[in-house]
Parts: C-alpha cells; structure tokens; sequence
C-alpha cells in the first residue's frame, strides 16, 4: 500500500528546545531507537496553527491559541458566498480509500457531540438572521438588487466551541478544528479517547494514519498540580520533558519497532521550541523498521515536510499548499524520481504521439 510504510503513528509533543529534551536521559536513549532528525524546524508560534499546519500545509487562519476552525483567508464572502470546504490530509486519505484517527487523551464524553451540536445551531443561527436581513434589505430599499452578499457584521465571527477540562485541550486535537469533519458524523467519528487506542492496537485495526494527542501533562506543556506548587511559574522545562519521558517509556514500551505491526512508522515531534526565539529547532525521532536505528539525518525539515511525506509514501497527491512545494524525508526521495520519471514518459509518449499524428496527416496531404 505505502512506498515506505504502511502506516504512520505521529506523537506531537510540546514547547521545547532540542537540547533541552536531549539534556534528559530516557530521550538520548531513545534517540538511539530510531532516526533522528538533526535540523527540523517548527513552523510557527504559537502551538494551535503548528498543528494545523501539520494536517492542512497551512495555518488557514489560525494566528494563535484563539479556539476557532480552520477558513479560507484570502477570500471574501462577497467574492465567493458559498467557498468550498477546507481540505486537509484526511480528505486525501479517504479519497484513496485509506483510513485515520486522531485518538485524544482525556477527551471528555460527549465533547464531539456538543462541537457539531453548538456548530449546526450557529451555522442555522447565522441562516435565519442573514435570511431576516436580506428579507428586511429588501422591504426597506425595493428595486434595488442585488442584496448585500458580505456576511453582516452582527453575525457572530465563529461558531461557539466547548471549553477544554482537566488536562484535555482542543488546540491539541487538530481534526476537531474542520468544519467538513465536525459537521460529518461519520468522520468525527474518527476523533476518538485515547484508551482506543491500545484496542485496536491489540486487534490489528490501527488505521493507516493515526494522529496520536497526549494530554496536556503528557505532551509536557503543563505540570501536575504538585509540580506547580514546586515551580509556581512553570520555569522547569527539565520537568515538563521528564512527564514527557515518562508518558514515552510507557507508550512505547522497551521496543518499540517489536511493540508495533510491521510497516509502522512512528513520529515523535515537538509543534514549536520554548523559549520561543530563533532558531525554531525540535527534537523529531523517526522510528520504524524500514529505518536504520541509531543514525541521524541533517535535512531540513519542518511539520510541512512531514505532511508532504504522507502524501508522497499513500500517493495522495497535495493540498497544493506549502506542503508541495515541501521537502519530503530523506528516505521517500526516490518515490519522486520514480513520479517524475513516469510523468516524464507520459508526456514524452504524448507529444511523440502527436508529432507521429501530424506527420502522419502531412504525408497523406
């Protein structure tokens, strides 16, 4: 099915230099595990368009943690009043028939539900009062057409969403941030607790890209109510990395190469370095056992180039954002070669073709 892998489990974690993580111990050991990328990059500041980036090959809208979903910022509704949904890289997935997830650790019961819930009632809001508007344009100024397309400032900006609880936050679960799958029952669906995953894990269901969210402890943006009273302003990123360790060592267990199904290939990444200052460098291990363990790689890569590498390994095409013009992992180049190569046949036996055809109806002239 995949080029390279037959599957992709991708762990993002949060906030942190790559020295800072490779200063804790259990992630140098693990380092060694698989293949680690020397030069990668996260996009942005703050953590939510990083994500979304990462899944859309671009922020599409999102310029900080402001809860909201994913839009076409280079267009208005004047210019289009009905724009087509935002894509992203499930859309591609499901159009070759291939499956996701995005598991999320304490996701709270019920917390999908009330997403579609509060964003069907404001779209059927923003309906009735944009229809009463227009209705009331049209008593007030008859004759006189065509009736303001814009979207009336009155109406709401954004639908309303669900506040985070306990250690569960939204910004980290990515796919709950498109409207085309919050709105689709079927695909929200796919948004699942954390605790599913080790189910199918254990029942050789794993989809074919799994979107793995930790809790906000787990993934090292935030400390235990104990840990903060030890460092009230949350200044210990040695601690943080250390829940992060500990989630890790767990999660993956002593092998993980062993632990999971052949073909898998597991991203561990950070969204973006903290302190939040040039150069933007994360630590990302590659794991799998397509992959030579204990090397490393000087490439640069960032969350755009892991998006392209989905697309290149499923053959899926591009959003045709910054993830095409991306570069893919090292070891999913020779994918493109093989691409370039056969598109280059295509063209060069088509327009052969159409030399041979005028040749052809020049002689008969």
């Amino acid at each position: 099915m995949g080029a390279s892998f037959e599957r992709i489990i991708i762990i993002m974690l949060e906030n942190s230099t790559r020295q800072d993580v490779l200063n804790n111990t259990y992630m140098r050991k693990l380092r060694k595990k698989g293949v680690s990328l020397a030069n990668a990059y996260g996009v942005t500041h703050s953590s939510q368009p990083n994500y979304i980036a990462s899944t859309g090959g671009d922020t599409l809208g999102f310029l900080d943690d402001t809860p909201g979903y994913a839009k076409w910022i280079y267009s208005k509704p004047s210019d289009d009043p009905q724009p087509p949904p935002v894509n992203h890289i499930a859309d591609l997935l499901e159009a070759q028939g291939l499956t996701w997830k995005n598991y999320a650790e304490d996701l709270p019961v019920g917390y999908t539900a009330e997403c579609a819930k509060y964003y069907h009632g404001y779209t059927a809001a923003c309906a009735k009062l944009y229809h009463d508007y227009t209705a009331e344009c049209a008593k007030l100024y008859p004759g006189i057409l065509p009736i303001p397309s814009a979207t009336p400032s009155f109406l709401p900006a954004t639908p309303p969403i669900p506040p985070d609880q306990g250690h569960f936050a939204r910004k980290h679960v990515p796919f709950l941030s498109y409207p085309n799958v919050v709105t689709n029952p079927d695909r929200l669906a796919n948004i699942v607790h954390a605790d599913q995953f080790e189910k199918d894990l254990k029942a050789g269901t794993l989809p074919h890209y799994s979107w793995y969210t930790p809790n906000m402890i787990h993934d090292g943006h935030s400390l235990t109510p104990d840990q903060k009273k030890a460092d009230p302003k949350d200044t210990n990123r040695h601690t943080n990395i250390a829940n992060i360790a500990t989630f890790l060592e767990g999660f993956l267990g002593e092998d993980p190469v062993a632990k999971f199904p052949a073909g898998t290939l597991i991203v561990v990444t950070f969204d973006e370095a903290y302190p939040y200052c040039d150069p933007y460098e994360i630590y990302t291990l590659l794991i799998g056992d397509m992959l030579e363990a204990g090397t490393t790689r000087f490439e640069p890569y960032n969350h755009y180039s892991m998006l392209r590498s989905v697309e290149i390994n499923f053959n899926l095409g591009s959003l045709n954002r910054n993830d095409a013009s991306a570069l893919p992992w090292w070891f999913l180049r020779p994918q493109i070669c093989l691409e370039m190569k056969q598109k280059s046949k295509f063209s060069i036996r088509a327009i052969w073709k159409k030399i041979s055809a005028i040749t052809f109806m020049k002689s008969k002239g």
